[in-house]
């Protein structure tokens, strides 16, 4: 069988939810999460604003010598 794939199946039993323990403490406080995240999405999208203006720029550049 040249170039094709066989897949196996298995079928699971669906896990029984589990509860989480009172006492068990998390890695990082949700506000310390979104305090790092907060800045890294703003700076993503500052970057693609800018990208994009380049590229409209040159399009339009590219369209206005087409036309010359």
């Amino acid at each position: 069988k040249a170039g094709e794939f066989e897949v196996e199946r298995e079928e699971l039993d669906v896990a029984e939810p589990q509860e989480v323990p009172n006492d068990m403490i998390f890695e990082q406080d949700p506000l310390q999460i979104i305090n790092s995240i907060l800045p890294l999405c703003l700076n993503g999208q500052i970057l693609r604003t800018l990208q994009e203006a380049v590229a409209s720029e040159l399009a339009a550049r590219m369209q206005s010598m087409q036309s010359a």
